[in-house]
């Protein structure tokens, strides 16, 4: 039997269409993760069924084989790309290590889950730690990198927005951590298959319930200025286009009505 090489792997997902069709299975995937994630609580007994956990095991299949096809292509334009810059390397290794780590966390979990219809709480600690912290590196680098941009050109109103929406994902980032790691510590240390979370409720007079004011807040302004900076930066490619449908190629005018003649 022929053994195949992560080479010949890369190479067979490196057109664009067939890494669109990974990315789908991903979005798909999550989407019914989560899905699943809103009405656990009032199901319990169907996820804890051989149904259940035989889907638990797929969705997590399907996890750690895409993110290792991701990988692989990542690291693969990497090797095409001349000049890297070494906090680029660093964070490409951090994310390769955070990845094998999560999948490890999740083969731990589903292990526990088929031998003592449990899992401990610790595990999903680290998922949160190992995600977030991700996240907030990641984000801290593009905020640098933004601001950096905003310095040397001239001041750019567009720069200083996308640079104010990743610092606010950065503070989001940071508060949903010590928000959901104050949630998680008034779990049981051992989930039954069977058990039914907990989510205590915050006053504003504690200190998870200011978490959780300054955590909306910063996803809130992360949103708005992340699409205000989006729309800012595609509406000179709309208008552009706006005026070849109008203009036309030949510099005559041209509308959409007429697009089957001119083709």
């Amino acid at each position: 039997m022929r053994q195949i090489k992560p080479a010949t792997l890369l190479t067979g997902f490196g057109s664009s269409k067939k890494l669109f069709v990974l990315m789908l299975v991903v979005v798909v995937t999550i989407t019914v993760d989560s899905q699943i994630g809103y009405i656990a609580d009032f199901i319990p007994e169907q996820l804890s069924s051989g149904g259940g956990i035989a889907l638990l095991i797929i969705i997590a299949a399907i996890f750690v084989i895409t993110q290792y096809l991701i990988l692989a292509h990542v690291k693969q334009l990497n090797k095409e790309i001349k000049g890297r810059a070494s906090h680029l390397l660093l964070l490409q290794t951090g994310v390769t290590i955070s990845q094998y780590l999560l999948a490890a966390v999740i083969a731990l979990v589903i292990l526990q889950i088929l031998f003592t219809q449990e899992y401990s709480i610790l595990t999903l600690f680290i998922t949160y730690a190992i995600c977030y912290g991700l996240w907030i590196v990641t984000l801290a680098l593009l905020a640098r990198a933004f601001f950096s941009w905003y310095r040397f050109s001239n001041k750019d109103v567009m720069v200083l927005r996308l640079t104010l929406s990743m610092i606010a994902h950065v503070v989001n980032g940071i508060s949903g951590l010590v928000t959901y790691s104050y949630v998680l510590g008034q779990q049981k240390p051992v989930i039954s298959t069977f058990d039914v979370a907990y989510f205590p409720t915050f006053s504003i007079a504690l200190i998870g319930g200011q978490v959780e004011i300054i955590n909306n807040i910063a996803a809130t302004a992360a949103y708005v200025l992340t699409w205000i900076g989006t729309v800012k930066l595609l509406y000179l490619y709309i208008k552009k286009l706006g005026e070849y449908l109008v203009r036309g190629v030949d510099g005559k005018a041209f509308f959409p009505s007429n697009f089957a003649k001119a083709q």
